[in-house]
């Protein structure tokens, strides 16, 4: 919801019935993701219908869901996802942290690898 961690979610957010703006972040299934992320409202964010439209060199805006003993996993719109080694961090990262990356390279359709060389975080 928010690009920095909030103690209270604002009042306008816990209304039934009440409007608010939200963009699509991914399709798994039968289940539809929602942002609210400043960030990611208002970027003009690439979306790829899938993993295999990625390339080289691609701008990748996505979300830290996790991390593992190689690096951070990233998820972007479209549910594609790629590895952001700890190398590759300039800063600590934390879950829900917003990254801005380039595309390395292209797994072959199963995870992208990603690097922030003259990229932002916004926590």
């Amino acid at each position: 919801m928010s690009d920095y961690p909030i103690k209270v979610i604002p009042p306008k957010f816990t209304q039934t019935e009440k409007q608010i703006k939200v963009r699509v972040f991914s399709i798994e299934d039968r289940t539809l993701l929602f942002t609210k992320k400043d960030s990611l409202m208002k970027h003009d964010v690439p979306i790829f219908k899938s993993i295999n439209e990625v390339k080289t060199g691609d701008k990748i805006i996505g979300v830290v869901v996790a991390a593992n003993e190689h690096g951070h996993i990233v998820k972007s719109f479209g549910d594609v996802k790629g590895l952001l080694t700890f190398g590759e961090c300039k800063e600590e990262l934390k879950p829900g942290s917003i990254v801005k990356s380039l595309v390395m390279f292209n797994k072959k359709g199963s995870g992208l690898a990603l690097t922030m060389k003259n990229k932002t975080v916004i926590k």
